[in-house]
């Protein structure tokens, strides 16, 4: 039986990958946690990549045979702990990770991040980060801010870092994702020491939407 860590992006929650489960069990052991300070997570300061690579870490302590689907900000956690040999999973999965990240980018995904706009421009979305955080909410936009700010600054998956993933590695992109470049996607395959770059058919950058039982078909061709 495979396991599978799921790893849920920025501004997400465990939850969210419920209905992938029942794709994929039960020949394969799905695992699922909230990063600190996400869904039904305590409440908490510390919103970096840095410390969500801990957890991950942590999470892992003990596992033997697992494999790690990270999807957006998930995967750059995934990919930032195996630089650093937190982790050694069978093989990593990436969907709709961000790799360019600058100033300027950040800025620009960081103006939506406020209690005020997303009511004015995005009430569907505002309605379920409150339902995926309760009173919590606000607390995660500010350190989602805080973490795209930083991350903008000082990038951490430096081609340096990269060269040190040792695991088996697939970066996958939806072909309809408007945030994430094929050309950045290709870049960071081309990075890590035997990755794959592998493209996902009318799939767009929100989980949410992406088609669930073509995901758990592609995510099984990946770890077989």
């Amino acid at each position: 039986m495979s396991q599978i860590i799921f790893l849920h992006g920025a501004l997400g929650a465990e939850d969210q990958f419920e209905r992938f489960k029942q794709d994929l069990s039960p020949e394969h052991q799905i695992y699922t946690f909230d990063f600190a300070g996400h869904g039904k997570s305590a409440p908490n300061p510390q919103f970096s990549i840095e410390f969500f690579a801990d957890q991950l870490a942590e999470f892992c302590e003990g596992m033997d045979h697992y494999h790690i689907f990270g999807y957006s900000m998930g995967g750059y956690v995934a990919l930032f702990a195996a630089a650093l040999k937190r982790i050694n999973p069978l093989s990593i999965i990436t969907l709709g990770t961000k790799f360019d990240w600058d100033p300027e980018f950040a800025e620009k995904e960081t103006q939506l991040l406020s209690v005020q706009t997303l009511q004015e421009f995005a009430p569907v979305y505002y309605e379920s980060l409150v339902k995926m955080h309760g009173d919590k909410m606000e607390l995660v936009l500010e350190g989602t801010k805080r973490l795209m700010e930083n991350l903008g600054k000082n990038p951490l998956l430096s081609p340096e870092k990269l060269s040190e993933i040792s695991c088996p590695v697939f970066i996958c992109r939806g072909d309809r994702d408007k945030m994430i470049t094929e050309a950045e996607s290709m870049k960071l395959t081309s990075l890590i020491n035997g990755a794959d770059y592998c493209v996902f058919e009318n799939t767009s950058h929100q989980i949410d939407r992406v088609d669930v039982h073509y995901c758990a078909k592609k995510l099984i061709e990946l770890i077989k």
